[in-house]
């Protein structure tokens, strides 16, 4: 054995070292494997959470989580905002009616409660059952102590929001259509007609002494007598003349001076997405700032919960102020002179102050080619109303009287002559637009 040691001794210390080497590695594999395992085990619990995060609704992390409640809220009060603007006008007044009411049994409603009560009821009645409808409005209303009193703070609300003449057999009408219920009006077409009439008349009153309304822009774009209407459409034309309403409302408002033409593209409106939009186009003359004005207030209607978009509005001149630049010099109009002689003779007032005929000179009166201030009395009257001159004769001293005028206006300093620093090109003037419009319902559950 020891002959065998001394003779293989460097193999064995060789086979020794290899050994332990070996041992080495074995255990070092063996803590790096534990190590990796460790490793791995962590990745997929990792793993796993954040999978667990991500099907979370938001995905939060614990230091986000007061940021995204802010987030949350903060979209929750623009949503709100934005709703109103979508919501029916009288949103506000039903809101009030409601924080008024007092129920005989239970506590206080909220508007969304009070709509999923009265629902439940009103919608479970078929809708030609008029007869049955009413009598279930009848006893909802028996379910409150003080809805006659709720009732009078909401149609005060409702006069100032709506145009349309509100009577006592229409008031329920007008509560039951901020609840979401269609104007039917019985499906009865006299009723309609008898609808329309008095709205249009509403209207014309309205504007009166504010704009005119000229041609058929008076019936806004209805047939009321000729054309045939039919009880499925009678909701849809009620909603027609609330917005009608309410874009004449801003015209008198806006300062126009007339509304030439009206017209509406259909009566049934046109589907977008969730949305139901009316288009309109009318046509009206007055000052750049009153037109300015019109589209302003138009563009507003949101803070009334009414949506609207101007798609285009078209202007044109009612005439081309740089024309009396190139007129000239007015002559001496005989016939008009004549008739004014006459009307004068025989007691008559002026044709020109009726709005028709040529406008002459009177005192105190400044024109673009006469100075003002100068009270001259027309020829061929004396004091008392004395005739003392002859048609010919008051003719030939007109003319004399103008020439003095103009000589003598040469003769004065060009900054004290006529038309001196008046404003020819630039000033304002009437105009006409064309507007078109679209009015936006939010037509989504």
């Amino acid at each position: 054995m020891n002959r065998f040691l001394k003779k293989n001794l460097i193999l064995i210390l060789v086979i020794s070292v290899s050994f332990i080497a070996v041992c080495v590695l074995l255990v070092w594999t063996a803590l790096e494997h534990s190590e990796m395992s460790k490793y791995s085990n962590e990745v997929s619990s990792l793993r796993e959470k954040i999978q667990e995060l991500i099907d979370k609704d938001p995905a939060p992390v614990e230091g986000n989580l007061a940021l995204i409640q802010k987030d949350v809220d903060t979209y929750k009060a623009a949503a709100k905002r934005l709703e109103k603007v979508f919501s029916h006008p009288l949103t506000e007044a039903l809101e009030q009616f409601v924080a008024k009411l007092e129920p005989v049994e239970g506590e206080k409603l909220t508007v969304d409660a009070f709509k999923e009560k009265f629902h439940e009821g009103w919608d479970a009645i078929d809708a030609t059952n008029v007869a049955q409808q009413g009598i279930f409005y009848k006893e909802f209303q028996q379910q409150f102590k003080n809805w006659d009193q709720a009732m009078i703070q909401f149609r005060k609300l409702a006069e100032s929001v709506i145009t349309e003449p509100i009577s006592d057999f229409r008031m329920d009408e007008i509560f039951l259509s901020s609840l979401g219920v269609p104007r039917t009006m019985e499906g009865k077409i006299d009723k309609l007609r008898l609808f329309m009439r008095d709205y249009r008349d509403k209207l014309v009153d309205m504007t009166e002494g504010k704009v005119t309304l000229q041609d058929d822009a008076s019936y806004f774009s209805f047939d009321m007598e000729k054309q045939l209407y039919t009880p499925e459409s009678i909701p849809k034309i009620a909603a027609q003349w609330d917005v009608i309403g309410d874009i004449v409302k801003r015209l008198t408002e806006s300062g126009v001076g007339a509304l030439t033409k009206f017209s509406k593209r259909s009566i049934e409106g046109e589907e977008s997405g969730s949305y139901l939009i009316y288009h309109y186009s009318f046509e009206v003359t007055g000052k750049m700032e009153a037109i300015r004005k019109l589209a302003k207030l138009l563009d507003e209607g949101y803070k009334d919960s009414r949506f609207y978009i101007v798609r285009s509005i078209f202007l044109y001149a009612t005439a081309d102020p740089a024309e009396v630049l190139f007129q000239p010099e007015e002559k001496l109009d005989e016939a008009a002179l004549l008739q004014q002689f006459q009307q004068q003779r025989s007691g008559m007032r002026p044709q020109s102050q009726r709005g028709g005929g040529m406008m002459m000179p009177q005192p105190g009166m400044r024109t673009r080619r006469s100075r003002g201030g100068n009270n001259m009395m027309m020829p061929g009257m004396m004091p008392g109303g004395q005739e003392q001159m002859t048609e010919e004769e008051m003719l030939a001293e007109m003319e004399r009287r103008r020439q003095a005028e103009i000589e003598a206006d040469k003769k004065r300093p060009f900054w004290e002559r006529r038309g001196y620093g008046d404003t020819l090109v630039g000033a304002e003037q009437d105009c006409r637009a064309i507007i078109d419009v679209d009015y936006v319902v939010y037509n989504g559950n």
